[in-house]
This record gives structure tokens, sequence and C-alpha cells, in this order.
């Protein structure tokens, strides 16, 4: 194997390959129910071990995935990808112990945006 990779040239032009477009070719039904993950830290976090490690964590019904002590990005396996496919992780975070002088939808506001995009801020000021 060595010797083979040390006759292939990066100056060399390969000829694209297209794809067929035939059914034999598709895994749209195989894959219908699979899962597909990304790991956020691959620095830390292994894919082998993930595998053997994944199949005690699929009892965690609405959690956060971790994998490692970092975040993992599970998705739900679809036939067309969008552009942002596993770049997302959307986060539910519970603000405590604020100060009371600071209950206000702006105080609020001002210290998510330090966590991330932020698109919903469930505050009401009527409510305890």
């Amino acid at each position: 194997m060595d010797k083979a990779m040390m006759t292939v040239s990066l100056e060399e032009e390969n000829e694209p390959f297209d794809m067929p477009n035939l059914p034999q070719f598709r895994s749209s039904v195989r894959n219908s129910m699979s899962l597909v993950g990304r790991l956020l830290n691959p620095s830390c976090q292994k894919m082998a071990s993930l595998i053997l490690d994944m199949p005690r964590k699929w009892k965690k019904y609405d959690k956060v995935h971790t994998h490692n002590k970092w975040a993992l990005s599970l998705e739900i396996w679809v036939k067309s990808l969008p552009v942002d496919f596993l770049q997302h992780i959307p986060l539910w975070v519970q603000i405590s112990n604020l100060p009371i002088n600071r209950y206000t939808a702006e105080a609020i506001s001002a210290l998510v945006d330090l966590v991330g995009k932020v698109t919903d801020v469930a505050f009401d000021p009527t409510k305890p």
C-alpha cells in the first residue's frame, strides 16, 4: 500500500465521477430511521468510542447528548441536507439568581446574548 500511495501525484487530474440517479445508488429507504451525528470537539471526542458508548445513551429522551463531556449534535437523517445541517444545537437556557432590580426584558436579552444567537426570551414581567 505504501508503494501505491507513493505513486499518487497531486498534479494528476482525475476524471469527475457522475453518480447515476438510479434506485440502487440511493439509500433513502434504508436510512429513513437513522440518526446522523457530528462531534463538536473532535480533538477531545473520538468517533470509535462514541459508537461503542451511544447504545447506552439512546435511553435519554429529551436530553442533550454528550460524549466525553462535550455536546454531540444529532439529527434525523433527511434526503436533502440543508446548508447548516448539524451546525447548530437549539438550547433552552434558564437563568436563576438574577438580582430583582435587573428584571427587565432588556437586561435579560443583553445577558443571554453572551450565550449566542437568541431567538426568543420567555420573560413576562407581570409573572413571578
